[in-house]
């Protein structure tokens, strides 16, 4: 359309010429300072939207701090309250689980345990107090496991039972190397 524009202008006398092209030029110079504006006014409005998102992340990032350092606060608090009204309960009960972990839950499922608890510490990226518990336990039981294989209470110990097993116990002291305090 410019092209045929400028044509249509060629064609006019000279003097209609001049003023149509000032009126052209005119009229592109607004549509260039329109078009300026625009791409200020965009470059304004991407630039608050990127410091909002970045506010809003930061925001959130120290709200979920302050949750999760509350809720840990909390737990603590609870589980000192609690701690000498039921600490004989909680040994005995720790020992039922502990027995039932050893007795009841196969290599397999031990090993499903501890891979689960590697994959939530994983997410969070610190252990609880909580999860070095379970730690502690799962190592526990992965011992009595491999002491009772040792001391051939299983008649039959096949490889891939000794494999779980093996591979248990090195992603428990994995998840102890890099989280433990």
């Amino acid at each position: 359309m410019a092209e045929d524009e400028l044509e249509n202008i060629k064609k006019l006398p000279p003097e209609e010429r001049i003023a149509k092209l000032k009126e052209l030029e005119e009229k592109r110079k607004k549509e260039i300072e329109k078009a300026k504006e625009l791409v200020k006014a965009s470059i304004e409005e991407i630039t608050k939207e990127e410091e909002n998102k970045f506010a809003k992340e930061e925001s959130l990032k120290e709200e979920i701090r302050q949750i999760r350092e509350s809720f840990e606060e909390t737990l603590e608090e609870t589980i000192a309250k609690e701690e000498p009204k039921a600490a004989k309960e909680q040994l005995e009960s720790h020992r039922d689980y502990i027995r039932h972990l050893r007795e009841d839950v196969t290599v397999r499922d031990l090993y499903s345990l501890a891979k689960n608890l590697a994959q939530n510490v994983e997410e969070r990226g610190y252990l609880s107090n909580i999860q070095q518990e379970m730690l502690n336990d799962l190592e526990r039981v992965q011992q009595y496991k491999q002491n009772d294989i040792n001391s051939g209470k299983y008649k039959v110990a096949s490889e891939e039972i000794l494999d779980v097993l093996s591979a248990t116990k090195s992603l428990l002291n994995v998840l102890k190397e890099r989280y433990s305090r």
